[in-house]
C-alpha cells in the first residue's frame, strides 16, 4: 500500500483527479488563505484534499503511471492495483482504517460507508511551494511614555563649563549690556537670492503695467509694437471742427471726393440770382481749406443775366479748384427724389462700388445713394414715381437679385 500511496500523492501535484479503479476517486479543489481567529494562524493557499467512492471507472492514469515507473505492463499495473483494492476492502470489512499515506484515511462509518480523513499536512497546490502556516501575535495599542534624553555631549559642555557666581551689581551691568546691543539678523544665501529675485521682478512689473495703461488692450484686445516702448509720447486724437465753406448756401455733403495733386481750372456755367464767391487761384503748395478759408472772405459777384457763361477776358473771371466728386456716389437730385429700388447694403466702401459699377454695367441707373450708420446703400435706380419704381423693381427681382426692395422717403 506504501508504493500505492506515493504514486497517488505524486499524481495529485499534477492533476485534480487521482481514481482508484473500483474504489473511488481523490479530488483537489483550490482553497484561498485563510485566517483562524481563536487560535491566529494563518494558512497559505491550498488545494483542499476530499474522496468520492463513485468514481471507479478505471480512466489509465494510476496503471498507466504505475507501469511507466516500474518498468512492467499496463495489464500487469491494472491486477497490481486489483489486488491492492481488494486488501483495501478487506480491512475495512474487518473494521480497520486503511491509510494512504501522505493523502488520508480511509473507514467506515456506522451505516457502512466510506469516509475519508485528508491528511493536512500536505499542500498540494505548487504555487504555494515554500509556504507554511504561522501563528501572528494579536496586535494591540499600547502606550508608553516617550522620555527624551538630554545628549551626552551637552551634559559634558555643561559639565567642562565652569559657573563663575557674579555680585549682584556687575550681574545687573551684564544684563543691562545685553539688552541695548542690537541684535543682527544675519541674511543667509537663500534669503539673499529672494530679495534679488523680487527687485529683479519690480522692474518688469512696473513696465507691463505701463504698457497696459498705454495701449488699448483693455478696450478691443490688441496692441501694436510701437506701444511697447514706454517712453513713446502718445499722441491723443484732437476733434477738429468742420469748416463752413459758404454760409446760407445749402451744399449736399460728399463724403468721398477725389482732389488732383495741381487742382483743374475752367470755366463755369451760372444761372439766374447765383451769388458766387471769387476764389483766387491757390498756390501749388497751398491746402483746400486754406482756399476755402480765403474765398469767406471774398465778395460776391452778381450776375442777373440769364444763361450768362463766364469768360476769361468779358466779363467776370472765376478761377477756382474744382472738388470732383466720386462718380459711382449718386447725385442730389438722385438722391431727394422720393423712391429708390436698393439693391443692397455693404459694409465696406469697395464693395459697394464694385456692386455699383456689375449693375451699371446690366444697364442700371445704379449709384451709392448715401451711408446709413456703417453700411453703405446701393440703389438701383430713383424715381419721382411709385408706379416707375414698381416696375423697376419687378424687372430687378426677376433679372438680377430676388432680395431687392423699395424705399420710400
Amino acid at each position: 500500500m506504501k508504493d500505492l500511496s506515493n504514486t497517488i500523492s505524486e499524481l495529485l501535484y499534477e492533476y485534480d483527479c487521482v481514481i482508484i479503479p473500483e474504489l473511488g476517486g481523490f479530488i483537489t479543489n483550490y482553497r484561498p488563505a485563510s485566517i483562524n481567529e481563536d487560535s491566529g494562524v494563518l494558512f497559505p493557499p491550498s488545494k483542499a484534499l476530499s474522496f468520492n467512492g463513485n468514481l471507479v471507472q478505471n480512466d489509465g492514469l494510476l496503471a498507466n503511471h504505475i507501469a511507466a515507473h516500474s518498468n512492467i505492463s499496463f495489464e500487469k499495473a491494472c491486477d497490481q492495483i486489483k489486488q491492492k483494492v481488494e486488501d483495501c476492502f478487506s480491512n475495512l470489512n474487518e473494521g480497520h482504517r486503511v491509510c494512504f499515506e501522505k493523502v488520508g484515511i480511509l473507514y467506515l462509518d456506522e451505516e457502512m460507508s466510506i469516509q475519508f480523513e485528508p491528511d493536512e499536512s500536505v499542500n498540494y497546490l505548487a504555487s504555494s511551494f515554500g509556504l507554511i502556516e504561522f501563528h501572528y501575535p494579536e496586535l494591540r495599542e499600547i502606550e508608553s511614555e516617550v522620555v527624551q534624553e538630554v545628549p551626552a555631549l551637552i551634559n559634558e559642555q555643561m559639565a567642562e563649563t565652569p559657573v563663575i557666581a557674579l555680585p549682584r551689581k556687575e550681574l545687573e551691568k551684564v544684563i543691562e549690556r545685553v539688552k541695548e546691543e542690537p541684535v543682527v539678523r544675519k541674511i543667509t544665501s537663500g534669503s539673499r537670492y529672494r530679495y534679488l529675485a523680487v527687485a529683479a521682478l519690480l522692474p518688469l512689473l512696473f513696465y507691463m503695467g505701463l504698457v497696459v495703461w498705454q495701449s488699448d488692450v483693455i478696450k478691443d484686445g490688441n496692441i501694436h509694437k510701437s506701444e511697447l516702448n514706454p517712453f513713446k509720447t502718445l499722441k491723443k486724437p484732437v476733434y477738429k471742427e468742420r469748416s463752413k465753406v459758404f454760409e446760407g448756401l445749402e451744399i449736399p455733403v460728399i463724403e468721398h471726393i477725389r482732389l488732383p495733386e495741381d487742382g483743374l481750372k475752367g470755366e463755369l456755367e451760372v444761372e439766374d440770382d447765383v451769388m458766387l464767391p471769387v476764389i483766387e487761384e491757390t498756390n501749388s503748395g497751398s491746402t483746400f481749406e486754406e482756399a476755402v478759408s480765403r474765398s469767406e472772405k471774398a465778395e460776391p459777384a452778381v450776375l442777373n443775366e440769364p444763361e450768362t457763361k463766364l469768360e476769361m477776358k468779358e466779363k467776370v473771371v472765376i478761377t477756382a479748384t474744382t472738388i470732383i466728386a466720386d462718380e459711382l456716389f449718386a447725385r442730389p437730385e438722385m438722391v431727394s427724389l422720393p423712391y429708390h429700388v436698393m439693391n443692397g447694403c455693404y459694409g465696406v466702401i469697395s464693395n459697394a462700388k464694385k456692386q455699383t459699377k456689375r449693375l451699371r454695367g446690366r444697364g442700371y441707373d445704379a449709384a451709392i445713394l448715401d451711408k446709413k450708420g456703417k453700411l453703405y446703400r446701393v440703389s438701383q435706380g430713383s424715381f419721382t414715381s411709385e408706379e416707375e419704381a414698381i416696375n423697376l423693381l419687378k424687372k430687378a427681382k426677376r433679372e438680377d437679385d430676388p432680395s431687392a426692395w423699395l424705399l420710400k422717403k
